[in-house]
C-alpha cells in the first residue's frame, strides 16, 4: 500500500515508518494520522516483521499537530474522534505486538514528543531535542505523555518540563533517562537498524510475550505480573521456538527462530 505522508519500507525483519511532511516538520495532520493508524496495522499484521522503526524525514521527528488544523479547532470545529484517534495511534504502537524504536532525527516536539516516548527504545539524534509544546497552545499533554513523562523521571521533573514547556537537548535527554543512547545524526539510522536486526534476532513470541509483560508491570502489581509470566510461560514452552533455543544451544549454534 502506498502513502501520501508517510513512508513505509520493510526491508528483512524490520519496518520503518518515516513520517514525510519535511515541509511541515512531519506535523501530524489527520490525513498523516489515519495513514499512520493504517501502517500500524500492516506492521502488526506482517509476520515477516519483527521490528519497527519509526522516524522522520527532513528536519524533524515530528513538530506535533498541524497548527493549520489546530486553527479550525479554535473556532469551535473540533471533529468528534480528534482524540479517539490519538488513543487509538498510541494503543495502536503499545499494542503491536513487536518491538518498537523511534530514531528521533531533529525536533520532537508536542505529540512528536508524544510520539516519541510511546516506542519501547529511544535513540536521538545529537541535534535532536524534545519540547512539550501543549501549554504554549493552551492545552494539556496527549499522547500518552502525562504518563510516559512521568514514569521516565517522575513527578517533579516531569512537571517542570510540561509546565514550562522548556526544550531538552540530547545531552539533557541522555542524563534524564528519556533516550537509551544519543548518536550522531549521519549514524542514527544505522544504529537504529543495527539495535532492530539484533533483537529480530530473538524468538519473536517470547520477545512478543516479554513486551506485554513489561508494560504490565507499570501497573506496579507482583502477583498479577507473576501470573502473566507463568501464563505466557506455560505457552512458550509448547512452541518450536523453544525446542529450536533449547537445542541450538546443545549444538553449540545460533538459533534459527521461527515465531512458531
Amino acid at each position: 500500500m502506498s502513502y501520501e505522508n508517510l513512508v513505509l519500507e520493510k526491508e528483512g525483519p524490520v519496518a520503518t515508518i518515516a513520517l514525510n511532511r519535511p515541509e511541515s516538520l512531519n506535523a501530524l495532520s489527520m490525513k498523516l494520522r489515519d495513514e499512520l493508524q493504517q501502517a500500524l496495522g500492516d506492521v502488526r499484521e506482517d509476520t515477516k516483521v519483527r521490528v519497527l522503526i519509526v522516524t522522520g524525514r527532513g528536519r524533524a521527528f515530528c513538530s506535533g499537530a498541524d497548527i493549520r488544523e489546530l486553527q479550525t479547532y479554535a473556532s469551535g470545529d473540533v471533529p468528534s474522534r480528534a482524540m479517539d484517534m490519538a488513543t487509538q495511534r498510541i494503543l495502536g504502537i503499545t499494542g503491536l505486538g513487536k518491538p518498537t524504536i523511534a530514531a528521533i532525527n531533529g525536533v520532537a516536539a508536542g505529540g512528536g514528543f508524544s510520539l516519541a516516548m510511546m516506542c519501547d527504545i529511544r535513540l536521538m539524534a545529537r541535534s535532536a531535542r524534545f519540547v512539550s509544546t501543549f501549554v504554549k497552545r493552551g492545552l494539556i499533554p496527549d499522547g500518552g505523555l502525562t504518563y510516559t513523562l512521568t514514569q521516565l523521571v517522575g513527578v517533579a521533573r516531569a512537571a517542570e518540563l510540561m509546565f514550562t514547556a522548556d526544550g531538552v537537548d540530547a545531552e539533557q535527554a541522555e542524563k534524564l533517562g528519556l533516550v537509551n543512547a544519543v548518536v550522531a545524526d549521519a549514524e542514527l539510522m544505522d544504529a537504529a537498524r543495527s539495535l532492530a536486526l539484533k533483537i529480530s534476532q530473538h524468538a519473536p513470541l517470547a520477545v512478543k510475550g516479554t513486551k506485554e509483560a513489561i508494560y504490565l508491570a507499570l501497573k506496579g502489581d507482583l502477583k498479577a505480573s507473576l501470573e502473566f509470566e507463568a501464563q505466557v510461560q506455560m505457552g512458550l514452552f509448547r512452541t518450536r521456538d523453544f525446542q529450536e533455543g533449547i537445542r541450538s544451544f546443545l549444538e553449540k549454534r545460533e538459533p534459527v527462530f521461527r515465531g512458531e
